[in-house]
């Protein structure tokens, strides 16, 4: 009776716990034809919502403003290096952003 008691606490608290790990996927790949590297990151909106509220004071619309798509653009650009292996910079190129 006890283990089933809690398992049903663990259940039910399962929902307050779901989504907390904050997360984003890039994607690095090169591409023969053009002899680049290319860089994908991927957001989750939800998380993405979240952070661009607290990243400019809780006036931003991610979803339907170009200007706020824009800066959150600059901001992972600004967060994000390569470099070669003798530690010389690689200059990233912006080719553009879906949402």
């Amino acid at each position: 009776m006890r283990f089933a008691a809690i398992i049903f606490a663990l259940l039910l608290s399962a929902p307050t716990m779901a989504h907390q790990l904050k997360a984003s996927v890039t994607t690095v790949l090169f591409n023969k034809r053009t002899n680049n590297i290319e860089l994908m990151h991927r957001f989750y909106l939800h998380d993405t919502e979240h952070a661009v509220e607290h990243l400019f004071d809780g006036h931003a619309d991610i979803l339907s403003n170009k200007d706020d798509q824009k800066r959150f653009a600059d901001y992972v650009e600004s967060h994000i290096a390569l470099q070669t292996l003798d530690g010389k910079p690689l200059e990233l190129k912006d080719v553009g952003a879906q949402v």
